[in-house]
């Protein structure tokens, strides 16, 4: 099951990781769940997590 949802980078309010994945979460009960696996390398996952800290102007 996918959809497809936009979210702005200001409605970001906080983003956690643990070993496979990284969470997004838009509120305290919603999060986007996004796969490390969905990645193609590591460099592409940190270019991701550098544009996400930046836009978002959260640290992680």
């Amino acid at each position: 099951m996918g959809g497809y949802e936009q979210l702005n980078y200001s409605m970001i309010e906080r983003i956690e990781m643990d070993v496979e994945c990284m969470y997004i979460y838009k509120n305290a009960i919603s999060a986007f769940i996004i796969p490390f696996s969905a990645f193609s390398n590591q460099e592409e996952k940190e270019k991701f997590i550098k544009i996400l800290k930046e836009k978002a102007n959260i640290t992680f």
